[in-house]
Parts: structure tokens; C-alpha cells; sequence
């Protein structure tokens, strides 16, 4: 019988801690529930079309996710408005398995801004590939499967 009363208060110990630890880290299920929701974006048509601006300052990142060498990485991106950028009140960042790569062009942000607030402040979501790294020519490059009016 101390046996399992040792079980028990063993268990309850480790609940407590993780309960503890989820609070010190941000991701208790009450706060989970506030997360954004994410707009799923298509229209790309498989292209890759739309380029995003500033990966040169990302580089470590980019590399990061997709490797050393000459690559062709797809993946999925996240778009997050940036309200409180202090060089476009409109920006939009690029993000990829949670780190920043880039921000869409100033006047693809103002668009994709008109057309998803409306809704909320969603992050939204679409198939993007990253490129480059050939010899010589060692930046890397994002593309998103977005449709590109021209």
C-alpha cells in the first residue's frame, strides 16, 4: 500500500512541475486558446511566383531550416502583420518553422492586409519554397505560392 501512496505523490510531484513549468514558458491551455488562428491562402497554383523582400537578413535562419549547399526546400510559411514594425506600419514577416525569413513587398503587404483584416488579425498560411546556395552565389531566396497580379 506505501507503494502506490509513493506512486501517487510521485505523480501528483511531475504534474505540478509540468503545470508549473507550461506557465513559466507561456503555453498553459488557457493561453493556448488565445492563439491566432491561421488562413490557409492559395491561388498559387503550384507556381512560386511572388519573391518576399530582406532574406539577406535571415541567412542564418534560412539556412538553418533548409541546410548547407545549393537548395530547393518546400515548406510551409506563415504570415504575420507586423503592427508595430517602426519602418512600415503595414508590414507583413515571413515566417517559416518559427523563424523569421523575410517580409512580403510594401505593396504586396497593403494588399494582403485590406483583404485579411476585415476578418481579424489572422496569420495566414501558404506553400512556399526556398532557394539557392549554388556556388558562388551563397544567398538564399524565398518564394511563395501566392497568385502574383502583375
Amino acid at each position: 500500500m506505501e507503494v502506490i501512496g509513493a506512486i501517487v505523490l510521485a505523480l501528483a510531484i511531475l504534474w505540478i512541475l509540468k503545470k508549473w513549468s507550461e506557465l513559466r514558458e507561456g503555453t498553459h491551455a488557457s493561453q493556448q486558446a488565445t492563439k491566432t488562428y491561421l488562413l490557409r491562402i492559395g491561388g498559387g497554383g503550384g507556381n512560386y511566383d511572388m519573391e518576399i523582400v530582406g532574406e539577406s537578413h535571415y541567412l542564418n535562419n534560412l539556412r538553418s531550416i533548409a541546410g548547407s549547399g545549393e537548395v530547393r526546400h518546400y515548406c510551409d510559411a506563415i504570415l504575420r502583420m507586423e503592427d508595430e514594425n517602426p519602418h512600415d506600419s503595414n508590414a507583413v514577416a515571413v515566417y517559416i518553422e518559427g523563424l523569421k525569413v523575410g517580409y512580403l513587398r510594401r505593396e504586396i503587404a497593403k494588399g494582403y492586409r485590406e483583404q485579411v483584416e476585415p476578418h481579424g488579425k489572422l496569420d495566414g498560411t501558404c506553400g512556399a519554397v526556398i532557394v539557392g546556395g549554388a556556388e558562388g552565389r551563397p544567398n538564399l531566396g524565398v518564394w511563395l505560392d501566392l497568385p502574383v497580379n502583375e
